[in-house]
């Protein structure tokens, strides 16, 4: 399992030296942002977290449940991720980018994603290590 999206500021307890959101941020084209935005909406959540994500662009606004954890199959992504690629045009790996061109995340088989949820979670724990 890949992960895609993790930033310090997203992330404060973590100690790996991540990129930051603020670097990356209105690297993607309108349209292309809007692409892989409506792909990340689509993936399958596998662990959910009760807590509103406060947005580090603009503190007054954030995102319910952000930092639970979707899924494709394939890659994992924070549930916040979406909307700081469609709001912002946060870059993402060209990896990434590539596979939800080429990949339709509605040919992905939900069941097995939630069937393998830990698969999600321990990659996520071990991105943000």
């Amino acid at each position: 399992m890949k992960v895609v999206g993790v930033f310090r500021e997203l992330e404060p307890k973590s100690n790996s030296g991540l990129t930051s959101i603020y670097d990356v941020r209105d690297a993607l084209p309108a349209g292309l942002a809007n692409a892989v935005a409506a792909y990340l909406k689509n993936g399958e959540p596998v662990f959910d977290i009760m807590e509103f994500t406060v947005d580090p662009f603009n503190p007054e606004k954030g995102v319910p449940g952000g930092a639970s954890l979707v899924t494709d199959g394939q890659w994992t992504w924070r549930n916040d991720l979406a909307y700081y690629v469609q709001n912002y045009r946060v870059a993402l790996p060209s990896e990434f980018i590539q596979f939800t061109m080429n990949n339709d995340i509605s040919d992905m088989d939900r069941s097995a994603a939630i069937a393998d949820w830990k698969s999600s979670v321990d990659a996520y724990d071990l991105a943000i290590a």
